[in-house]
């Protein structure tokens, strides 16, 4: 939804949808990170319970074959090997950094939220006229080019669509169908 609003700017602008446009995204950018947020809370405890479990887990041993190493019964090699089975605690710190820094993805995508709606705010002072839908009617096109790069992108002798008719635009990829839309929305200048 977020990348087909900020590559659709001009239309929603065009349209005057671009407020509603945002009051949607906004609301579901927070209905998402409040459920991302309970997710990786749920995680967060689970990893503090998996952690303590573990701590005691290596802590105990640790202390009974200290115990034993003192008393001549347990060399010094099985305590070390004792102790580098602890590790088992860092796993759940270093899990607990990697959801920190997915929950901080979210930023980015605030960030370009706020540069919407900053746009959003300077096309309000903009004025983008509108017609009434009677106005547009039939729709006549005589002798469009349209160049980009040297190349001829739409090359259109006639084209008249009435009120009320259905038309249908197909055509393999950059064959013209996007840059006829925006001929016709007034984004694009034929040539």
């Amino acid at each position: 939804m977020l990348v087909d609003g900020i590559n659709g700017v001009k239309t929603l602008l065009q349209y005057n949808s671009l407020k509603d446009y945002q009051k949607r995204l906004n609301l579901s950018l927070t209905d998402s990170e409040g459920s991302y947020m309970k997710m990786n809370t749920l995680q967060y405890l689970c990893n503090l319970l998996i952690a303590l479990i573990a701590g005691v887990g290596t802590f105990i041993p640790l202390r009974i074959g200290g115990y034993f190493v003192l008393n001549g019964s347990l060399m010094a090699g099985g305590l070390i090997a004792i102790f580098l089975a602890s590790d088992r605690i860092l796993s759940p710190l270093s899990e607990m950094v990697q959801y920190y820094n997915k929950i901080q993805t979210t930023n980015q995508t605030r960030q370009k939220v706020k540069a919407m709606q900053a746009e959003s705010e300077q096309a309000d002072q903009k004025v983008y006229p509108t017609l009434p839908n009677e106005a547009l009617y039939p729709i006549c096109l005589r002798d469009i080019r349209v160049r980009f790069d040297d190349k001829t992108q739409i090359a259109l002798n006639h084209l008249t669509i009435e009120k009320g008719s259905k038309t249908l635009l197909k055509g393999k990829s950059g064959s013209g169908k996007t840059t006829l839309l925006r001929v016709l929305m007034g984004q694009v200048k034929p040539t």
